[in-house]
């Protein structure tokens, strides 16, 4: 049980969450507003199949078998288990990110370039895995240019758990977001807000750990 966790800090900071209409595959569910956010971390990679196992032997994706490939085909539930034996075994409260955390971490916080149309640039091919070079399959963690904040992954690889949850015609729904090997382009960017099933297991999607910065 001896695996550690890079954690990167954020400092606090005010930004603008959402695009512009002007954006390049804008959405709806894209609408800018303002956010307040206190200092927080984020984990630097993914969390991986080594990491995982770790708390436990899991059936690994079939896409994602290596030890430094993030871990996959978890619901959410699983997800924060796995956070909470965490939290207990190292007495740091871990969690998800939110939505806003995760986006402004992606787009570098307050280093980061808001004309930049992915996490760390504007070339999806050098930040990022998705289906233009990803081969069909995920990626070891850290192995593409990481962001103004030296995270890794943030657009691409595969979708990420946030702690955001709601309710779309009497359905529950929890946040993804990052996009995924298995998606084009549009999906990658970190305003890109995607949802799915809290109890849906797939096999692009994994997770992130965040801290707040008050905690151990």
């Amino acid at each position: 049980n001896g695996v550690s966790f890079d954690m990167v800090e954020i400092p606090a900071g005010t930004f603008t969450m959402g695009s512009p209409a002007t954006e390049v595959n804008h959405e709806s569910g894209e609408v800018e507003h303002q956010v307040t956010l206190s200092a927080f971390k984020m984990s630097k990679y993914e969390i991986t199949n080594a990491q995982y196992a770790a708390y436990r032997e899991h059936k690994r994706g079939e896409y994602s078998l290596g030890d430094d490939q993030p871990v996959t085909n978890l619901t959410r539930t699983q997800t924060l288990e796995f956070i909470a034996w965490l939290s207990k075994r190292d007495g740091v409260e871990y969690k998800l990110p939110t939505e806003a955390q995760w986006e402004y971490a992606a787009r570098g916080g307050l280093y980061g370039h808001r004309d930049n149309l992915y996490s760390g640039g504007m070339e999806l091919d050098s930040v990022g895995w998705y289906a233009g070079n990803s081969e069909g399959k995920t990626h070891s963690v850290g192995t593409k240019t990481p962001n103004e904040l030296g995270i890794h992954d943030m657009s691409g690889n595969v979708w990420e758990w946030c702690a955001d949850r709601f309710q779309k015609e009497g359905k529950n729904y929890a946040v993804v977001k990052g996009g995924t090997w298995f998606n084009e382009r549009a999906m990658s960017r970190p305003t890109c807000h995607y949802y799915i099933y809290p109890h849906s297991k797939h096999f692009n999607n994994g997770f992130r750990l965040a801290k707040d910065i008050t905690n151990p």
